[in-house]
């Protein structure tokens, strides 16, 4: 169900996943996870492009995987590593390029408080878990102290430290 959701996140998004980013999202071998691609999601996904990139065949059935067939928990685990598999490669891009776009997009932190129904915690803990990877990057900690504002969990204190890294970064 994880990397069914994965694929989902990026295709909501307009984004496709090569099969590279599909081994990374499995916790298992290569194998298993080709093989669950190939077979299990097989007329779920459609190849786009050269053939080597996919995507769920609708982004209206991705939206529908996301917010119908996911709970928290594995929408929470589908962030993390859609995220973790995507920071290597932001190393080495500028803030135009499609990857960042992507980035930006799974991080803001308006979208990830409504995915998460308005549970602060579990946004927390999307940006908590990936914090070693992005912990350098103004746009992280602008979107983590933004996410701090919203709703009534919020902190104020966190919000102010996080908004001020931000701001020393860029």
């Amino acid at each position: 169900q994880v990397l069914c959701v994965c694929v989902s996140l990026n295709t909501e998004i307009g984004y496709t996943n090569s099969k590279q980013d599909f081994v990374g999202f499995a916790k298992g071998t290569p194998a298993v996870a080709l093989d669950y691609l190939e077979n299990t999601l097989h007329g779920t996904i459609m190849f786009v492009g050269n053939g080597e990139n996919f995507m769920i065949r609708h982004r209206l059935l991705a939206e529908h995987i996301i917010t119908f067939c996911a709970t928290q928990e594995i929408l929470k685990e589908a962030y993390i590593r859609v995220l973790s598999i995507l920071a290597p490669e932001l190393k080495k891009l500028n803030n135009s390029n499609r990857k960042f776009k992507l980035y930006k997009a799974l991080i803001n932190h308006y979208n990830l408080y409504k995915r998460f129904q308005n549970q602060i915690d579990h946004a927390r803990d999307v940006y908590d878990s990936v914090s070693e990877f992005f912990n350098d990057d103004y746009q992280y900690w602008l979107q983590y102290g933004s996410l701090e504002l919203e709703g009534r969990k919020g902190d104020i204190d966190l919000a102010e430290n996080y908004l001020s890294q931000a701001e020393s970064l860029n």
